[in-house]
């Protein structure tokens, strides 16, 4: 039937003709249980726990298409294909794809099912202020759209905010293989900033990792500027006009809001804690924001729907203030040298104060790094340090034991391995520390970010780590 719900992801509504008669799957018989029914090859007739179950002609084209490599019932009672079954310890000496396919595979599955049911449950039961931007048409590498929020008044009711993002293939009734984009790029929401004459802020004050999505394995070193293709036309002797002069273009910068890893080939839907943006949004009203997932060179198109989700959960003080700490970079033996020691001045009416970073490594150089090798992210604040290690890779299983905490199962690629802070198709999870008893409103408090490769200092041909951290105020 192709019923789409934005709130719960993609699926086709489950209708049964059984023994010649319409039905509709009880909710109580299915999703109490968890249950997944899978098929795995073209039957007219599918044998089941019960009677013989024939496959409906009229949507046969969709679900068909949709189902081409097997389908499974999912909680919400939608008909959900299944991606491929490739095991990671059925590895082969084969060329090409070495791993062979395993049914218990689609375990995975299930084990995803449920965590979309309680995820949508906790959804469902907060009371929340819903604002949606981009709804639900395929764009292509990023789209830009306004926010429009409420007045500072409402906005300073909110202590909490998260973006629920819902990324499908361009085609909702094909199969996802060959259909969703095929790679697993960083994407990320950001807000644009606009600075007036006066307030505009240095490039150093304004610095942050605000590069544009690339390949998660990409090195990290930066292009040269390669300048205009040569388009060999001759010189007529014509004088060339004037070009028209073109506008200067609005003084400010994009802030990370929050980050994702794009699927091989999957559809996703992510919900992740955006809390510490809040403080660029008190002032309230319309503000640009762009949801970005793809380089230039490979814009996979993609069916985007998001929402902004704003509540009260009654935290100590909002967010109302954010200072940027520090960006990343080349993962080099010039990284912590080029990362000093900053003094940070605490508002004398600050009720909370937390660090907030978010950190993910990538590249193939030197042993693999930033992306299959260890690292971790270390933050002193007035001298007491805290420690984010990143030590998932070399797990062959690191991201499929995360299934069940919303990694989207069962990719075209190897989306099984742990990789460094990130797993393909899932949110990237901000760091947040509450150091308020460690800083004295009133006073600066220092702050220094270092990071260390297994334990020591990087060396050169380690990759790339994206990162931006801040202090946050809460008021």
């Amino acid at each position: 039937d192709g019923v789409r719900d934005p709130h719960r992801g993609v699926g086709h509504d489950v209708r049964e003709i059984v023994e010649g008669r319409a039905v509709r799957a009880r909710d109580d018989d299915v999703a109490d249980r968890g249950d997944v029914h899978l098929v795995r090859a073209e039957h007219d007739v599918v044998e089941r726990h019960g009677p013989r179950v024939r496959r409906p002609e009229a949507p046969r084209e969709g679900v068909a298409a949709v189902g081409a490599r097997g389908w499974a019932i999912d909680r919400f009672q939608r008909i959900r294909g299944i991606g491929g079954l490739a095991d990671v310890n059925a590895r082969t000496n084969a060329e090409g794809w070495p791993w062979e396919t395993r049914l218990f595979s689609a375990g995975w599955e299930a084990q995803y099912f449920n965590f979309e049911a309680t995820r949508q449950e906790r959804l469902d039961a907060e009371t929340v202020t819903e604002i949606q931007v981009f709804d639900g048409s395929v764009q292509e590498q990023y789209t830009d759209g306004t926010l429009v929020l409420p007045d500072a008044a409402t906005m300073a009711g909110f202590d909490t905010m998260e973006f629920d993002i819902l990324m499908e293939c361009p085609d909702r009734d094909q199969a996802e293989f060959g259909n969703c984009g095929a790679w697993d790029y960083l994407a990320h929401m950001w807000l644009w900033e606009e600075f007036e004459d006066e307030g505009r802020k240095s490039d150093d004050e304004a610095s942050g990792d605000t590069g544009e999505s690339e390949d998660t394995g990409t090195s990290g070193s930066d292009a040269g500027d390669t300048g205009p293709a040569d388009t060999g036309t001759s010189d007529t002797g014509e004088p060339e006009p004037e070009p028209e002069p073109e506008p200067e273009p609005p003084a400010g910068q994009w802030h990370e809001m929050a980050r994702f890893i794009t699927t091989y080939h999957r559809e996703s839907r992510w919900v992740v804690d955006a809390s510490h943006a809040l403080a660029w949004l008190q002032e309230g009203g319309a503000r640009t924001v762009r949801y970005e997932w793809a380089p230039p060179w490979n814009p996979q198109p993609t069916i985007i729907t998001t929402r902004f989700r704003f509540s009260n959960r009654g935290k100590s003080g909002r967010a109302q203030e954010i200072v940027h700490l520090y960006g990343g970079g080349g993962f080099n033996s010039e990284y912590n040298a080029q990362r000093e020691e900053k003094n940070i001045e605490i508002p004398a009416d600050v009720s909370r104060v937390e660090l907030v970073a978010i950190t993910t490594g990538h590249g193939m150089d030197d042993g693999n790094c930033a992306e299959f090798c260890d690292h971790s992210h270390h933050f002193t604040v007035n001298g007491t340090e805290f420690i984010q290690n990143l030590d998932d890779p070399g797990l062959s299983s690191g991201c499929a034991d995360k299934v069940s905490d919303g990694v989207v199962p069962n990719q075209a690629g190897t989306w099984w391995f742990g990789r460094g802070g990130w797993c393909p198709g899932q949110r990237v999870d901000p760091y947040v520390v509450d150091v308020t008893d460690l800083v004295s409103p009133g006073s600066d408090a220092s702050v220094l970010y270092q990071a260390k490769r297994e334990g020591e200092e990087p060396t050169d041909g380690s990759g790339n780590i994206k990162h931006n951290s801040w202090l946050v105020f809460h008021r």
